[in-house]
């Protein structure tokens, strides 16, 4: 699951990649076990 921090920086590198014309289409954790999807989760 994402913490607070890994979803701020996911809006900030949306809001930079937006600025220089660049899709952000996801940004994931992954674990040794597993993984997380922003985009999955509704969070981008």
């Amino acid at each position: 699951m994402f913490s607070q921090n890994d979803q701020e920086l996911s809006l900030r590198l949306q809001k930079c990649c937006h600025l220089i014309g660049i899709n952000l289409i996801d940004h994931l954790i992954i674990t040794k076990k597993t993984y997380s999807s922003l985009k999955s989760l509704n969070l981008i």
